[in-house]
């Protein structure tokens, strides 16, 4: 039953990632088909700086980056966890292998989200 959850939210994880990374991908490389919508200035790329601090101002792109970060390493990790436990290593040593996949899985989480919230307080901060 566990391992049907856990496989369950792989790949709830991953039809997250396929929403989460066309979104992303929508904004930042098809601005020319959208009009440059998401953009402060449709007239700049969206990597320009003054369309990257508007973005980072909303606390929602936050939010959207922290999600997008945590099931991308969800299904990336949980996915590498598998594949090792079908070596024999892996089956030997299942419960080190998975004590380190979710130590590294949650630092990578804080890092990535502290940069998140660190850049919105640095818009917030440029653009007052």
């Amino acid at each position: 039953m566990r391992q049907t959850r856990g496989w369950f939210f792989h790949v709830a994880a991953g039809l997250a990632l396929v929403i989460l990374l066309g979104t992303h991908m929508t904004i930042m490389h098809l601005d020319q088909v959208t009009g440059g919508a998401g953009n402060a200035d449709p007239a700049l790329k969206p990597v320009d700086w003054e369309n990257v601090t508007q973005r980072g101002d909303s606390p929602w792109m936050a939010l959207f980056y922290i999600a997008f970060l945590g099931a991308a390493l969800f299904h990336g990790l949980f996915g590498t966890r598998t594949i090792l436990l079908e070596t024999d290593f892996g089956a030997r040593n299942r419960k080190t292998l998975t004590a380190v996949i979710v130590i590294v899985g949650f630092g990578l989480f804080i890092f990535g989200s502290a940069a998140a919230i660190s850049f919105v307080q640095m818009s917030q901060a440029v653009v007052m």
